[in-house]
């Protein structure tokens, strides 16, 4: 039997945790990823992976946080182009 009170106060962010873990775990084991976690990763697979998470978390930050702000007050705060774009600068 489902606990209708558990599925009411089940939060977004609750939902889209557990809605997206699969694709997370999915995510973290591809090679790429599992490069930037070795501990002999080299500047230039760091550098790769940056590129490749740049334009993903670009198009989100555009097109998805705009429509998150009365979900999350503190979306704006949780932008992280700059710091890649830094990183990728270096």
């Amino acid at each position: 039997m489902i606990n209708e009170n558990a599925v009411c106060n089940e939060t977004f962010l609750d939902r889209l945790k557990n809605n997206t873990s699969q694709s997370h775990t999915n995510l973290e084991n591809l090679p790429v990823s599992l490069s930037i976690v070795n501990p002999a990763v080299t500047v230039n697979e760091y550098a790769h992976y940056l590129n490749l998470m740049y334009a993903v978390i670009k198009d989100l930050e555009e097109n998805i946080f705009p429509c998150l702000e009365g979900v999350i007050p503190d979306i704006g705060e949780r932008r992280k182009t700059g710091f890649l774009e830094n990183d990728l600068e270096v």
